[in-house]
């Protein structure tokens, strides 16, 4: 069984005032990479930490941001897995996001987006884990139920479930979430949009895929999603 980690940037709400929003995908294919990653996760917490006092102003400032750039430098030395993400340039008004409808027919676009190549060339099952503090168990079955029929309506015969855990209790969300906020980062310095995966260190990652969607873009499939949403 293939399994999927999915991470989120911040939120689709219009509350959001980050200029982006990213969605990232990491798929292992069995165990032994998981493991790996866990491995990685913990020799890299012990060895940071033991370079700061605990507790101390350095500590605070600088651990996290040198635990996340130790880890994505040293998660591509083998090819256990791969990475796809998307980004999307965020409307500057957002009025319409208020709507949770909108909001989930959003994320199940961007999904779709990001794991149909995916699921099309896939030949066994797929478990796609999510984080429960973005994403509810309801919301979770809804875009289960939208990413297996579209999946299905492009040859994928095979069973698929995403379930929505605890984010701080599984590395492979972890490592998801360290994969997004490099994504996030990378697109918020001022580089040309072209050359992004170019940029170290996102260059150094195993990336299948990387979209940007442009803000046109975006409003066109807000309005595709209002179209939907009150002509059922």
């Amino acid at each position: 069984m293939k399994t999927i980690y999915i991470h989120e940037s911040g939120t689709l709400g219009f509350y959001c005032r980050e200029p982006y929003f990213v969605m990232a995908a990491l798929m292992i294919d069995d165990e032994k990479a998981l493991k790996r990653m866990k491995n990685l996760i913990r020799r890299v917490n012990g060895h940071v930490l033991r370079r700061y006092k605990p507790g101390s102003y350095l500590a605070r400032r600088h651990t996290k941001e040198t635990i996340e750039q130790h880890i994505t430098k040293n998660l591509p030395t083998r090819d256990d897995h791969s990475i796809t993400y998307v980004v999307m340039e965020r409307d500057k008004e957002y009025t319409r996001m208020r709507d949770k409808i909108a909001r989930t027919h959003m994320r199940q676009a961007l999904l779709r987006w990001l794991l149909l190549d995916t699921l099309v060339q896939c030949h066994e099952d797929v478990r796609i884990v999510v984080s429960n503090k973005t994403i509810k168990a309801a919301t979770a079955r809804q875009m289960q139920r939208y990413i297996q029929q579209q999946a299905r309506e492009h040859g994928y015969q095979h069973t698929l479930v995403i379930d929505a855990i605890e984010p701080q209790t599984h590395y492979g969300l972890r490592m998801a979430h360290f994969i997004t906020h490099l994504v996030f980062v990378t697109y918020m310095r001022p580089v040309r949009l072209d050359r992004v995966l170019h940029n170290l260190p996102l260059a150094r990652l195993r990336i299948a895929k990387g979209e940007f969607i442009h803000e046109s873009h975006t409003n066109w499939l807000l309005d595709q999603l209002a179209y939907l949403m009150y002509t059922k």
